[in-house]
C-alpha cells in the first residue's frame, strides 16, 4: 500500500524533523492538558518517537533539517522561532543537523 501511495505524494522541498526526547514530548503533552491526549502512555509515545527517529535516519528523498528541539520553545519564545527560521533558510541539500542554544526560557 505504501509503495502505491508513495508514487502519488509529491516530494517536499525540505523536511524539518523536530527531534525531541520522549520525556520532553510527554511533558509538553501533559502541559497542554487536552482530554484526548491524557490516555497517551510513555511507552506508546516512546515507540512512536523511536519509529520517527528510525524513519528519518534513513530518509533521503529530499533535503532534511534535523532539529534538536528538546531545549527550545519556538511556539512561545519568538527568538527561538526566529533562530529556527534563519537556520531553515540556510539549507541547500542533504541532511543537516541543528542543535540550537538552549531557550531563554531554560536559562
Amino acid at each position: 500500500m505504501f509503495q502505491l501511495l508513495k508514487k502519488r505524494v509529491p516530494v517536499p522541498d525540505l523536511v524539518i524533523f523536530l527531534q525531541t526526547k520522549t520525556e520532553v514530548l510527554m511533558e509538553r503533552i501533559r502541559g497542554r492538558n487536552k482530554d484526548y491526549e491524557k490516555p497517551i502512555s510513555f511507552k506508546y509515545l516512546d515507540e512512536i518517537n523511536k519509529a520517527f527517529n528510525d524513519f528519518f535516519f534513513h530518509y533521503s528523498d529530499s533535503p532534511i533539517l534535523v532539529v534538536n528541539a528538546s531545549n527550545i520553545d519556538f511556539v512561545n519564545i519568538p527568538e527561538d522561532f526566529e533562530d529556527l527560521v534563519n537556520e531553515i533558510k540556510k539549507i541547500k541539500s542533504g541532511t543537516q543537523y541543528y542543535v540550537p542554544a538552549s531557550s531563554k526560557r531554560k536559562g
